[in-house]
């Protein structure tokens, strides 16, 4: 069985209201769940859609505690990463349900020969920038080569919303739940202040 967390930073919903006693719910649990919102739930942070960001790995969920707090945490106001765990029962009667991301955006993968392909034409740090787009922003704003003779207008290096999505996801190891979940899949809510991460 699976645990995954979710970090929830100082000041922000889930900080003020204990998931352990509640369960989650995503803002717009009634609205159907799609590739395309899939994307921009992780593309843009977007967060009215009927699904619930997990991830895989504590430290990211830390992180994003930190980073997402309102203030910075303390002892007196910490943030927290809850621990949420997730059997093959809940999602069997449905009282869970769980997409991987990535596996939902390629499975409409378009052929390599295709005009629409979500491959990049940037250099081979061009990930980097989309992994950590505040450290290399540099990347982003560097012309993209052409071969020669090089005439074209120059401009970034192609990004599309898909490959932006999946390197995202695949950073993050992100899994979304949809809808709700349910208090007692809830297991604990860990105390994190600034100086224990």
């Amino acid at each position: 069985m699976p645990y995954f967390y979710r970090g929830a930073g100082v000041g922000t919903y889930w900080h003020t209201n204990n998931a352990q006693l509640d369960g989650f719910l995503a803002r717009r649990p009634t609205e159907e769940p799609s590739r395309y919102l899939t994307i921009r739930h992780i593309q843009n942070g977007s967060d009215f859609d009927p699904y619930i960001s997990l991830t895989r790995s504590y430290e990211v969920a830390e992180a994003y505690a930190v980073a997402w707090s309102r203030e910075r945490p303390t002892e007196r106001s910490p943030a927290y990463v809850y621990e949420i765990l997730v059997d093959k029962g809940d999602e069997e009667t449905g009282a869970v349900k769980l997409i991987d991301p990535v596996a939902e955006i390629v499975r409409q993968w378009p052929e390599p020969v295709e005009d629409s392909t979500f491959h990049h034409d940037g250099g081979q740090d061009f990930l980097h920038a989309v992994i950590d787009p505040v450290r290399f922003q540099d990347v982003f704003q560097r012309p993209y080569k052409q071969a020669p003779p090089a005439q074209g207008n120059p401009r970034p290096p192609l990004l599309r919303a898909e490959l932006e999505a999946i390197t995202r996801a695949l950073r993050d190891a992100e899994i979304l739940a949809v809808r709700a979940i349910p208090s007692r899949c809830v297991k604990n809510r860990f105390q994190i202040a600034y100086g224990s991460v």
